[in-house]
């Protein structure tokens, strides 16, 4: 997807649009008034909103959710929102992030661990034109040793990538390092955690882990204003 701020918009292709993005323009305007909200019956996972007020976005598979008035019989149902109801997830104003992680520790982080080989949330809206059957997680989101990839900047000993609540994207803050974008929970895509677990038997090690994907409020321990992280590990 594209949009940009202009004076006035003709539709059809722009010359000097990059590459990737030279696709006719259809001038539609959006702002407050008009939101970037998905049609009937089109993919709304990573809006989560619809243009028609009266319908919702209904989730149909861990994949995929779309607009209508009600979710048909066989959909997983769940209804998607936007987890920042005022402004854009990608530049919330009341967050504080970057946080330096190896100084200010937050206890009381849950975790599990998964592997879906499906591809992970952030991911999905850099995938166009869609097509399901791309829609796969890279061997290199699994853990990895940094000392092979130019070392490790806080002493970490495993870089990873995981699901956080949205209580965790909060604090992570807005999407960042063009690693990915995701509305429905809040942003976060491409900020880092530092993490230790003084039960491990490494108790001394500590991993950076990415955010790649969300782990949904319906999900176990995954609930409002709980601070959950699962880490991807096949």
């Amino acid at each position: 997807f594209w949009s940009g701020c202009r004076p006035s918009c003709t539709p059809g292709i722009h010359a000097f649009d990059p590459p990737e993005h030279r696709t006719p323009w259809s001038c539609e305007r959006i702002d407050s008034s008009h939101p970037d909200c998905a049609e009937d019956h089109t993919d709304c996972i990573h809006l989560g909103c619809c243009k028609n007020k009266s319908h919702k976005c209904f989730m149909k598979d861990p994949g995929e959710a779309f607009c209508g008035p009600s979710s048909p019989k066989g959909w997983l149902g769940h209804v998607i929102r936007p987890h920042h109801l005022l402004g854009d997830a990608s530049h919330p104003d009341d967050l504080v992030h970057g946080q330096d992680l190896s100084k200010h520790w937050h206890g009381d982080l849950h975790s599990t661990h998964y592997w879906d080989c499906s591809g992970q949330g952030c991911d999905a809206d850099h995938l166009q034109p869609w097509d399901k059957s791309k829609y796969i997680s890279p061997p290199e989101y699994a853990p990895m040793d940094p000392e092979k990839f130019g070392g490790s900047l806080y002493g970490e000993k495993i870089w990873m990538t995981g699901a956080t609540s949205d209580a965790v994207s909060d604090l992570l803050g807005p999407d960042a390092n063009n690693c990915g974008s995701d509305n429905g929970g809040g942003g976060g895509c491409g900020q880092c955690l530092m993490v230790k677990n003084h039960q491990a038997n490494n108790k001394d090690w500590s991993i950076v882990i990415m955010r790649k994907n969300r782990c949904p409020p319906w999900s176990h321990g995954c609930g409002e204003g709980q601070f959950h992280m699962d880490f991807a590990v096949p």
